[in-house]
This record gives structure tokens, C-alpha cells and sequence, in this order.
């Protein structure tokens, strides 16, 4: 039962990618539009880069707690529906995927804010943060 188990976190957290490309996206054209900005002298009144990464890093963080909410609240009818026929499925095992699930779904938030800040790194021409950060977290891992 760890296979169903798994792939409904991958499944889920594959449900976020569109946070981690809008945000690359915007964090892009906020740059782009502050260099053209600084060209022009025009105190245009668009957003900040600041205010852009901060306004994606709260979405991604709060999206990602609804969707490890759901997937807590929703445990067993999503392993029934990946299973399919439960029947033969010793209850220890079904236990013990659904604690995966629930354990996996606590760091949906984490998963969902670090996925974009990653991204924010990338939108802002920064692509060795996210190499020192993906390293320091496997040396401590």
C-alpha cells in the first residue's frame, strides 16, 4: 500500500506546479519592468520585486496547507480509490499507508513554499541560491 500512498502526495503536490511557473513568470517581468524603469526615470507605480516574491511565497504557503488539509481529511476515500478493492488488504497495512499519507500531507505547506521560492530565485536571474540551499538540505538530510 506504500505505492498508492505515494502517489497520492505526488499527485497532489504535482496539482502546485502552476505556482512554481506563475511565479517564475512574474518575478521575471517585475524584474524586467524595474530595469526599464530605472531607463526611463518614470516613478512607475508597478509592483516591487519585494512585494511580488512575498505575495507568491504567502499563495504558495497558504495553498499548500489547504491542499494538506484535504489531503488529511480525505486519507482513507483517496487510498480506497487508488487501492480500488480494499477487501483483501490487511487493515495494518492500509493503517500504515494512510499514517504515510497524513505524515506527508503535514509538509504539503513547506513543500509548496520552498517549491516557490526556488522559483523566485530562478525568475530573478539567481540560480546559485537555490543550488547552495538544495545542497545544504541534503547534507543535512
Amino acid at each position: 500500500a506504500l505505492n498508492p500512498a505515494v502517489a497520492i502526495i505526488d499527485y497532489s503536490a504535482r496539482c502546485l506546479a502552476f505556482l512554481f511557473t506563475g511565479t517564475t513568470n512574474l518575478l521575471a517581468s517585475t524584474a524586467q519592468n524595474k530595469e526599464k524603469t530605472k531607463q526611463n526615470k518614470d516613478s512607475d507605480k508597478s509592483m516591487t520585486t519585494t512585494q511580488a516574491m512575498v505575495g507568491a511565497l504567502q499563495l504558495s504557503f497558504f495553498l499548500g496547507s489547504a491542499l494538506g488539509a484535504l489531503i488529511i481529511v480525505f486519507t482513507q476515500p483517496l487510498l480506497r480509490l487508488m487501492i480500488g478493492n480494499t477487501a483483501g488488504v490487511s487493515s495494518e497495512v492500509l493503517d500504515a499507508a494512510s499514517r504515510y499519507v497524513r505524515i506527508r500531507a503535514l509538509s504539503m505547506p513547506a513543500a509548496a513554499w520552498i517549491g516557490s521560492a526556488q522559483a523566485a530565485c530562478l525568475g530573478m536571474r539567481d540560480v546559485r541560491s537555490p543550488l547552495r540551499i538544495i545542497l545544504a538540505a541534503a547534507g543535512v538530510n
